[in-house]
Formats: C-alpha cells, sequence, structure tokens
C-alpha cells in the first residue's frame, strides 16, 4: 500500500485523437502513508509475459506508435492533510501534469501551511514551507522549508531547521537561539545539553 485516501475528488476529463485532457479537483481531503515506505517502487515497463484482457498483446504494438499524453490540472487549493507516524502537515497544491509514456512533467507549487515532523525524535513545528515544481525531467522540485523545535524547560529557546534549494541539492542548516555553533546545537538536539 502506497498510500490510503479518503475524501472527495472531482475529475472532469475529456478524451480527444491525440490526449486526454482533465482536471481534479480535491475537497476534505485525508493523505495516510504507511509507517513504514516501501524500500524501491516497481518499473512498469511493458512485460511480454504479462496480457492485460482488452489490450493487444506485446508483438502487436509497434515501438513507434507515439505515447498518448495525459494532461491534467490538480486544483488542491483547499487544504488537505498528509500524515504517518513521524511527520503530519497540512497542504495546499495548483499542479500542471502532464504524463506521455515515459515522461512526466509537473509545474505549479505546493505549500505548506502547517504540520510537524521528527528530527533525532524531535519533534518540529513548521513555519513555513514550499515545494515548487518546475518543468524539468526528472522531477527536482525547489524546496523551502523552516521549522522549529521548542527546547523543554529552557523558556523562548528552540532549534531550527532550514531546508532550501533542489530536492536533488538541497542544502539543510541549523540554527538555535543558545548558541551558533553547528556541533552544540546538534548536541542539543539529540542529547538535550550543549
Amino acid at each position: 500500500v502506497l498510500a490510503s485516501l479518503a475524501g472527495h475528488a472531482g475529475l472532469r476529463v475529456r478524451f480527444d485523437d491525440d490526449r486526454l485532457t482533465g482536471q481534479i479537483r480535491t475537497s476534505s481531503f485525508d493523505v495516510r502513508l504507511p509507517d513504514r515506505m516501501a524500500g524501491s517502487v516497481m518499473a512498469l515497463e511493458a512485460r511480454r509475459d504479462v496480457l492485460v484482457i482488452g489490450e493487444d498483446s506485446f508483438e502487436l504494438t509497434t515501438a513507434s506508435e507515439a505515447p498518448y499524453p495525459y494532461v491534467l490540472h490538480l486544483d488542491a487549493t483547499e487544504p488537505f492533510t498528509v500524515h504517518r507516524n513521524d511527520f503530519s502537515a497540512e497542504l495546499s497544491a495548483e499542479l500542471d501534469i502532464e504524463y506521455a509514456d515515459p515522461n512526466l512533467t509537473v509545474t505549479g507549487t505546493a505549500v505548506l501551511r502547517s504540520g510537524t515532523f521528527e528530527v533525532f525524535g524531535k519533534r518540529f513545528a513548521i513555519t513555513r514551507g514550499s515545494l515548487l515544481f518546475l518543468e524539468e525531467e526528472p522531477l527536482d522540485p525547489v524546496i523551502d522549508l523552516v521549522a522549529t523545535y521548542a527546547l523543554p524547560g529552557r523558556s523562548g529557546a528552540s532549534i531550527s531547521i532550514e531546508v532550501g534549494g533542489q530536492l536533488s541539492d538541497m542544502a539543510i542548516s541549523f540554527t538555535s537561539t543558545e548558541t551558533s555553533d553547528v556541533g552544540q546545537i546538534l548536541s542539543l538536539l539529540v542529547a538535550g545539553s550543549s
């Protein structure tokens, strides 16, 4: 199971000779991810030993056929939740998605409105966050995330984590109200003392 979905989604689709176009609009949506994710995603290439009823066999299809593209607009501007045992987030998103086998492109923005996640067993609260999807392959969104952990027993003391840049090459930095030394910040985070 990749995820459990609950809520409402409206789908309007148009089938043309050269493409499928559609709009998806979500409301009261909730995504529950499994506590442990699978190790890897299974490849979905055509297999000669599998015949799907209602489709031509592999030998009857020619490799020269152009892919039939799917062009979808996702309107998830009404906030929805995504959660797992170690994080929970409320998001909104507006994305344009195009899939023409084997290429997938996504453009648009997903905004993290609020939420929490764990780092070294400590729960951080999201201050701001977004994913900006640019039309590129493979998918490599620009991430902007700031979250804060309030140090227990220390009034006003906190540790912040900031993540920025493209997902494939993101920079992660830690700051604290207590010290500017990264080693001491990590010690505060892991052990509770510097």
